[in-house]
């Protein structure tokens, strides 16, 4: 349970890793998610609104320049500058190459569709990078409940957001609902070695 009491639509996040080459579950790998909470803001970063509430920006600590001196966008990516970790996990796989993470259907910030960001690892080394997304009709959906409806503005939808429109390859989470919420699936194919 990752959602540390936001409020939201609860989502059980099963994700399968595969070897992309020949679709064997991979053992072991560990994958860390994390998303936005229903009202987009990010643990681990200090949320920035204008005086009249209007949201304007997440803000981290400058980028650890050592740590990721390999990124090609060494501006891209800041710090986290708080302790909270509200919608942040990391788990193993199991031999079916599968983990499961309770969380919330994520919300929406400026700029950007609702989804989730996944790294995957595989002996100690970083082998895949992605988000995912979901259907916009099923965000136009789950977006009308309380905890969604309190922002200002209009979300993206899926084809608006630059990321998503920049790359072929976007994994959609299927979404099933359940009694007390959705169960979401994705399988993510990594290229080993």
């Amino acid at each position: 349970d990752i959602t540390e009491g936001r409020p939201g639509t609860l989502l059980d996040l099963k994700l399968k890793i595969v070897d992309a080459n020949n679709c064997e579950p991979i053992q072991d790998a560990i994958v860390d998610v994390w998303s936005c909470d229903a009202n987009g803001e990010y643990s681990g970063y200090e949320t920035v609104y204008s005086p009249s509430g209007d949201f304007l920006e997440q803000r981290g600590a400058p980028k650890d320049m050592e740590k990721h001196s390999d990124d090609a966008r060494p501006r891209f990516h800041q710090e986290p500058n708080n302790e909270k970790k509200f919608m942040r996990g990391a788990q193993v796989s199991n031999a079916e190459g599968e983990v499961e993470f309770l969380t919330i259907y994520p919300g929406w910030y400026p700029g950007r569709a609702p989804h989730i960001h996944i790294k995957v690892y595989v002996n100690d080394s970083e082998v895949f990078t992605s988000q995912m997304y979901f259907k916009d009709e099923e965000t136009d959906k789950i977006h009308q409940q309380e905890a969604y409806n309190s922002k200002e503005g209009d979300r993206l939808k899926n084809e608006e957001d630059g990321i998503f429109s920049s790359t072929e390859a976007n994994p959609i989470v299927k979404i099933t609902e359940v009694e007390n919420g959705v169960v979401g699936t994705c399988t993510f194919g990594v290229q080993l070695g």
